[in-house]
């Protein structure tokens, strides 16, 4: 059984039972570092996960190995390895275009500062069954990851994202998005 050790905050709450984690799934808030642009090609409806590219601008230097924004998530290549390593389930993964923000630029060392290495999550799983899901949100799209990704995310580093045990119940139809895998 794989050992989960979250790290505790006040925000952040999870009950360190193996027993319990092991079928225990978490609704995810990434922290958002920046914004989608108008670079991103959308296919015939609207949904984030029906995006065909995502281009993502950093407006804060990212400090997590996730972050997304309006339902769109991407993550640096650490956590991709660490995902397709234990065979996620619920999500295939894509390139992304990323930049750094003009004005981030002004305020740190641009020409030394390059974005990590980032892909794209384009998640399809079902909240509560698979490794990775998005449910409906008031605003935008939830990420809801199952202990052992939760775990996996806090390895890679986790911190300006909250957290809290996800209830199925509060989401009688979660979005299940029709995706064709990329790897």
């Amino acid at each position: 059984m794989e050992s989960f050790h979250p790290k505790k905050t006040e925000e952040n709450t999870v009950d360190p039972s193996p027993h319990v984690l092991e079928k225990a799934f978490y609704r995810t808030n990434p922290a958002v570092y920046g914004l989608l642009t108008d670079r991103c090609v959308l296919s015939d409806d609207s949904l984030a996960s029906s995006f065909r590219s995502v281009h993502y601008e950093f407006i804060e230097y990212p400090d997590d190995c996730i972050c997304g924004s309006h339902g769109v998530y991407i993550a640096k290549e650490e956590l991709i390895a660490e995902l397709l390593a234990m065979r996620a389930s619920g999500v295939a993964f894509d390139r992304v275009e990323v930049t750094l923000a003009e004005d981030l630029c002004k305020n740190s060392d641009c020409a030394t500062s390059v974005p990590p290495k980032y892909r794209w999550l384009r998640i399809y799983g079902r909240a509560g069954v698979d490794d990775l899901s998005i449910v409906d949100d008031e605003l935008h799209g939830a990420l809801v990851v199952s202990s052992r990704i939760l775990s996996a995310m806090l390895e890679c580093g986790l911190n300006n994202s909250r957290y809290s045990p996800y209830n199925q119940d509060l989401h009688v139809s979660p979005t299940v998005a029709s995706v064709t895998p990329v790897l």
